[in-house]
């Protein structure tokens, strides 16, 4: 462990360095990290077992409509471990307790998993009690975390788990196979396209290169659909960045420019006098 931790501590070090220039503005851009860039969205207690649509088994119509509660961004489905792997994790426990490293794999999931639910315990999106992220989620830096990113934690210690189980489980080959097809079928995702890829709708405007005709060169676009919500980056970039844009999806807006009303008309829907 002290090797590794030497080797990781040089690593870290070395991409600091690497890094520094977007360390630096990405902190003065967030006043030294104290303002927040996310709100501190945690996972839901079914996700362990209820997905989001992402997953084939978030079809379920059932699933799909307790889905529907979870507070985070739809994006995020890491809080799904699912049945089977819940049945290794029982299995590989049981069998291994007495080994020290197993006790540090337990250790490490339920310190992961307790961070990934937040601020507060929530069950089909409303809130049971608060949770130990409180005491933190106040600091500089860990303010602008999400904690139900923190999955891809809980993944890395759940693959080592399994690949420790399958490797060293006395049921059969047929049996442990069965047990892993049916971990990778829980898993399996959203397969209808429309979910993953959608067309760009790129209008001839940007296409024929009519845009010359209509704007000079640098001059501001405000594009509709607004922000995120449109495809104005891939119209400026087909374009030759002929023009500057009043927009795009570049993160969280500063708050002062999201105080603009006509802002969140555009990006929202909301109305305005």
């Amino acid at each position: 462990l002290w090797s590794a931790i030497r080797l990781a501590a040089v690593a870290m070090g070395a991409a600091v360095v690497i890094v520094s220039p977007v360390l630096y503005y990405a902190l003065i851009g967030g006043h030294f990290g104290v303002k927040p860039v996310w709100p501190p969205l945690g996972a839901d207690l079914l996700e362990l077992i209820v997905p989001r649509d992402a997953l084939l088994v978030g079809l379920l119509p059932r699933f799909t409509a307790i889905a529907a509660h979870y507070v985070h961004f739809a994006r995020d489905t890491g809080a799904y471990v699912g049945l089977p792997m819940l049945v290794v994790l029982a299995l590989y426990f049981k069998s291994r307790w007495r080994r020290a490293e197993a006790r540090y794999l337990a250790a490490m999931l339920a310190v992961v998993y307790v961070a990934m639910l937040g601020t507060h315990l929530r069950v089909a999106g409303a809130e049971v009690l608060a949770m130990p992220w409180r005491l933190v989620a106040w600091m500089p830096l860990l303010s602008s975390a999400l904690p139900v990113r923190f999955a891809v934690y809980l993944h890395l210690v759940l693959a080592i788990v399994a690949a420790s189980w399958l490797a060293e489980s006395d049921w059969s080959r047929f049996a442990g196979g069965a047990m892993a097809a049916a971990v990778v079928v829980s898993i399996l995702p959203n397969p209808h396209a429309g979910y993953w890829a959608t067309g760009l709708g790129t209008p001839a405007l940007f296409t024929d290169g009519g845009y010359r005709d209509h704007l000079k060169r640098g001059e501001t676009v405000m594009t509709l659909p607004y922000g995120a919500s449109g495809q104005s980056m891939t119209w400026q970039a087909l374009s030759g960045m002929y023009f500057a844009s009043a927009g795009g999806y570049l993160g969280p807006l500063p708050s002062a420019f999201r105080a603009w009303p006509i802002v969140d008309a555009v990006l929202s829907g909301v109305e305005i006098p």
